[in-house]
């Protein structure tokens, strides 16, 4: 059938120009894919990549279709994890980052607010801390998802692991380690992290 032939090529499209790191004409090249399919969970996944780095507003829901449209795919639940992961890095290092985001995705900075932890401070710097420690929670949830999902997890392992290192969590980062240690493919690197 020839239209699902078009999307298909329009997705092939897209993922070449966004490995070529043409982001703009690979974003055009995954809205046509979607357009003509909407209900293939890969094509918001790649959607979600190529609009993460420039444009999150357009890549928390196009992950969330794919999550949607298929809930046991693992790799969905790390790449909003890491989306999440992206908003709580951007507060760090800038944390006038909040009124871009809160433009951009006011329902994950309300979540991520509710999910922070709370404090008796009512500066806007609390409620920044507070909202980064709220996308660090919806990042290691749904982290912990995609372990529970796949069947070979020592990958999203490794990446929660660290992060659970960088948040001073270093007993939760040192279980996962030793965990994602027992995938031959994977020892070598959970070990170094384990010494660091």
């Amino acid at each position: 059938d020839k239209k699902d032939h078009d999307h298909r090529a329009w997705y092939q499209l897209a993922y070449t120009r966004f490995e070529l790191k043409e982001l703009k004409s690979a974003a055009q090249a995954i809205g046509a894919a979607i357009k003509l399919s909407p209900d293939v969970s890969s094509y918001h996944e790649l959607a979600c990549q190529i609009y993460s780095g420039h444009r999150p507003k357009d890549a928390l829901p196009a992950i969330n279709q794919a999550i949607s449209l298929d809930p046991s795919n693992a790799s969905a639940f790390f790449l909003r994890g890491m989306l999440y992961n992206s908003f709580a890095t951007q507060l760090t290092s800038d944390p006038k980052a909040l009124v871009l985001l809160e433009q951009d995705v006011p329902q994950v900075m309300k979540r991520a607010l509710e999910k922070g932890v709370t404090t008796d401070k009512t500066t806007a710097t609390v409620d920044v801390a507070r909202i980064r420690d709220g996308l660090a929670t919806l990042c290691l949830n749904d982290l912990a998802e995609a372990i529970r999902l796949t069947d070979k997890p020592a990958f999203y392992q490794l990446t929660r692991g660290r992060l659970l290192a960088e948040l001073g969590r270093f007993k939760d980062a040192d279980a996962l380690f030793i965990e994602a240690a027992k995938d031959p493919a994977r020892c070598v690197d959970a070990t170094l992290e384990r010494a660091a």
